[in-house]
């Protein structure tokens, strides 16, 4: 089996380093508890959205930038809603931009940050995403499309050979071997 390991840059705000330093286990043990409270965080607000106010919620903020320094970003969310230029949103999709707005704005900052999170992951992913069938705010359609993503590019994975020992490649495992 081939041995594969992933490769990633990272350049964390200056707010990360002053509270978790400069070491890297420590940053990574931090970014997988991150993960696991993001992806429980996204599957709590799986249901809080038909598949129509998703869509809407996605469209109205393309390309919106969203800053990490924000503490919750909800009223931006509402506010993007019911900006004029969204206007069309509620007839295009068929919703009710009150009732939208109304559960953004009550959202907890890690909900709100979860809606954040799928609005971005639908940017990045659209060429993988119909709008019709893909139910791409959910958990488990992240991250298979996530996973297909890995897959199909290689510079997501670095191949790395056995390190040498005193000059001389590693022995062969006896099941490799046969």
């Amino acid at each position: 089996m081939k041995d594969y390991k992933r490769v990633l840059t990272v350049y964390p705000h200056s707010k990360v380093y002053s509270i978790l330093g400069y070491h890297i286990p420590a940053l990574n043990a931090s970014l997988a508890r991150w993960a696991h409270i993001m992806s429980n965080a996204v599957r709590f607000n799986e249901e809080t959205f038909s598949q129509c106010e998703w869509s809407a919620l996605a469209e109205a903020h393309e390309g919106t930038l969203f800053e990490s320094s924000l503490e919750n970003p909800n009223e931006i969310l509402a506010r993007k809603l019911e900006d004029a230029s969204c206007a069309y949103l509620e007839e295009k999709w068929n919703i009710n931009i009150g009732r939208v707005t109304s559960l953004l704005r009550t959202m907890a900052p890690l909900e709100s940050w979860a809606v954040v999170t799928v609005i971005q992951f639908y940017w990045r992913e659209l060429d993988n995403i119909e709008l019709t069938v893909t139910r791409f705010w959910e958990l488990d359609e992240m991250m298979r499309l996530n996973a297909l993503r890995m897959n199909s590019r290689g510079d997501y994975y670095k191949r790395t050979k056995p390190k040498k020992k005193n000059g001389k490649q590693p022995a062969q495992s006896s099941e490799s071997s046969t």
